[in-house]
């Protein structure tokens, strides 16, 4: 049986397909904070020509630290990170060092240290997700373990709380 290679289109119908919108909107968003940021600090080289691995993370540094909104108001934790994550897909493909991967901890522990510092003073102003529930008190648990249908008289129960 003889078959035909795919051409350099199907290939590239295949590669669209797999793009999801939301996704290169949001990266879109970021890579225009970025370009707020280059201008606010007079910064005339793009992200993606940094050609030095110690360029891009003091680059890095510097954009986590001066992250706000237009407003002047902080981001939240979640967004922050979102943030980073846009960064990270953006770089992957358009950065002049390739392979380049900035949740890299040994080749940018500084980067990540600044963003896990940020994201932390941000989560201590109350700018984290809300919605987190809190961890059960000791009573609550004892509570939990006490109740019939815990009890450990029984197969079932035994199961029940090993895996509570």
């Amino acid at each position: 049986m003889n078959t035909q290679l795919p051409t350099q289109e199907e290939i590239n119908n295949l590669q669209k397909a797999s793009l999801v919108s939301n996704t290169e909107r949001n990266t879109t968003k970021w890579l225009r904070v970025v370009d707020r940021f280059n201008k606010s600090c007079g910064i005339t080289k793009s992200i993606e020509s940094i050609d030095s691995i110690n360029d891009l993370e003091n680059y890095l540094c510097q954009f986590i630290t001066w992250l706000k909104k237009e407003d002047g108001s902080n981001y939240k934790v979640e967004s922050v990170h979102n943030c980073y994550s846009a960064l990270n897909r953006y770089l992957k493909e358009h950065s002049v060092l390739q392979p380049i991967k900035i949740w890299d901890r040994y080749k940018f522990p500084h980067a990540l240290r600044t963003l896990d510092g940020k994201m932390r003073i941000l989560q201590d102003k109350g700018l984290g997700d809300p919605k987190k529930s809190d961890g059960l008190s000791a009573k609550e648990i004892k509570q939990i373990l006490d109740h019939p249908y815990m009890d450990i008289n029984s197969n079932e129960s035994l199961t029940r709380r090993v895996f509570f």
